[in-house]
């Protein structure tokens, strides 16, 4: 447990201990002993020679007096705190010059003389503040020791809660909000709001007796990291929302938290490959911020959903919400609705899995919980850190992908039709009773057929046959150029001319055969109605 630590106030300090703490401001190439021997030195605790009966157990586990924590004030680099694991607590605030003892000072407030200092976190907000755990199981005390000090540590106060369960690791206290703080501890991670006065359990896939030995809090992706004991890492995404937490929000009902403004882009992982070997991995965070909202009391009745809309007031998406008590996150892939595209081929699409990204501007959220709708704007902007892809690079890629989608959709009601039509035909064909009527409504389904397979796969199942038609084309180009972060090449624009062309073209074809061939076959129909006198299937 030698505590290795880098500055908090200057990044280029670098500590370390073993009765005496050493510091070095060269990455460790050259060392400084700035202290005097700050434990105890009970030499009745330094006789790990004689330990374990008929033979020795000297693993150094069993060396005491040396310091287990230490910290640097993250206002004042000349400030620095030192625990050891014989109960003493000293502080300098010259850089090493000077030390001061403050162990009476903290068994004043209650807690056993020489408990050990399992942590030491010294506030960013107040450098009189300083937070404390202690851990006294060895001596087979197993209680919750937290400690804090508002005045340098001249005096203690314990801080309890019928939560706590375990003797305590870990103390931390947040980057942003000065209430908001995390205690690990043998038995699990717990959370306050509200500097103290009052702690939860922390849950959501944190196990309930977990043994928290260490905390961090990632400032650029605001992520809470855990360290358990058995050499496991748990990292809690994102803890914005428990910042801004109060009591006075977690008396609403439901509350909808606002977002900061999200870049557009596709991630910052990729996809990555498939786990085909069923090994377990941790997976990547979400590369795209979530819309987070709380409830009070788990919602028991009726669904959750959030609406997006755009600023012409047009939904865009409708996403599905969870239904936890406390901070729930839903994510939206910043897309619209894919489009209805054709049906009917014997290959799987995928244009109707794939949607454009939404343009730079403010969204309105809306949360919809019973009788209870809540809203708030959320605004996308063009990521302008990728500086091979302009916002002018992002709205031609739009405006090509919203050309394509239309395609995809125009192509999907004349297949419609076709569809249709070829479904009256089927339904009568067999009961026709002239041999004419039945070869023309023969030579109507055939060219209607032969339509129909210029449009979309009509032969091959397997998706890497090369039968590939006009829905193919479309899905192709479409993907390609809404999941690119690019713009689109001249190729792709060109080929949406192309493939548009190609689309009026079976457009043309259709309006034919049905000039040339519907009112006959529906006359055939209606002659084949009279002579039989029985009714003629319509197509619905």
């Amino acid at each position: 447990n030698t505590p290795i630590v880098t500055g908090t106030a200057n990044k280029h300090d670098l500590y370390t201990a073993a009765q005496y703490l050493y510091k070095s401001t060269n990455q460790g190439r050259s060392w400084t002993k700035i202290s005097p021997d700050l434990s105890t030195n009970d030499k009745k605790k330094q006789e790990q020679e004689e330990s374990g009966g008929l033979s020795e157990d000297n693993t150094s586990a069993e060396n005491h007096c040396t310091i287990f924590t230490m910290s640097e004030s993250p206002l004042d680099e000349n400030t620095i705190w030192v625990g050891t694991d014989d109960g003493n607590l000293q502080v300098t605030h010259d850089a090493g010059k000077n030390w001061t003892n403050l162990a009476k000072n903290y068994a004043a407030a209650g807690i056993p003389a020489q408990t050990w200092i399992s942590s030491i976190e010294p506030s960013r907000f107040d450098k009189n503040v300083v937070y404390i755990t202690l851990d006294n199981h060895m001596y087979g005390d197993m209680k919750t020791y937290l400690a804090k000090t508002i005045d340098g540590g001249k005096t203690w106060s314990l801080i309890g809660s019928s939560e706590f369960s375990g003797f305590a690791h870990k103390i931390k206290e947040d980057l942003v909000n000065k209430d908001l703080l995390f205690l690990g501890t043998e038995r699990g991670l717990f959370a306050t709001l509200d500097g103290g006065k009052s702690w939860f359990r922390m849950k959501n896939h944190i196990p309930d007796y977990c043994m928290v030995r260490d905390i961090a809090i990632q400032a650029k992706t605001n992520d809470l990291v855990i360290a358990t004991h058995g050499r496991g890492i748990m990292v809690v995404d994102d803890i914005s929302a428990m910042r801004k937490m109060t009591q006075e929000l977690a008396d609403h009902k439901v509350y909808l938290f606002n977002n900061e403004p999200i870049a557009l882009t596709n991630g910052k992982y990729g996809g990555g490959g498939s786990n085909i070997i069923g090994s377990w991995e941790g997976g990547n965070p979400p590369g795209i911020p979530p819309i987070e909202y709380y409830l009070r009391e788990r919602n028991n009745t009726g669904e959750i959903k959030i609406d997006v809309y755009d600023m012409d007031g047009k939904l865009v998406q409708t996403i599905p919400g969870t239904n936890r008590k406390g901070i729930n996150k839903v994510y939206w892939n910043l897309r619209y609705t894919p489009p209805k595209t054709a049906t009917g081929g014997t290959k799987v699409d995928w244009g109707s899995f794939t949607a454009p990204m939404v343009k730079p501007g403010v969204y309105k959220v809306v949360l919809r919980m019973g009788s209870d709708t809540l809203v708030s704007n959320l605004k996308m902007v063009h990521d302008a850190s990728n500086k091979l892809f302009t916002e002018e690079d992002r709205m031609l890629q739009y405006s090509t992908a919203m050309k394509i989608y239309k395609m995809h959709e125009d192509l999907k009601v004349l297949v419609d039709k076709i569809n249709e039509r070829q479904k009256l035909v089927k339904d009568n064909i067999d009961s026709m009773s002239k041999a004419q009527n039945k070869k023309l409504l023969n030579d109507y389904n055939t060219q209607l057929e032969n339509l129909r397979s210029t449009l979309l796969a009509t032969k091959h199942k397997s998706i890497f046959a090369d039968e590939k038609k006009l829905r193919e084309y479309l899905s192709e180009l479409y993907g390609a150029v809404c999941y690119q972060e690019c713009r689109p090449s001249n190729l792709q624009v060109s080929r949406v001319d192309v493939l548009n062309n190609d689309l009026k073209k079976g457009e043309n074809s259709f309006d034919k055969i049905e000039k040339d061939l519907k009112d006959k076959v529906d006359k055939a129909l209606e002659e084949e109605k009279k002579h039989k006198q029985v009714p003629v299937r319509n197509s619905n």
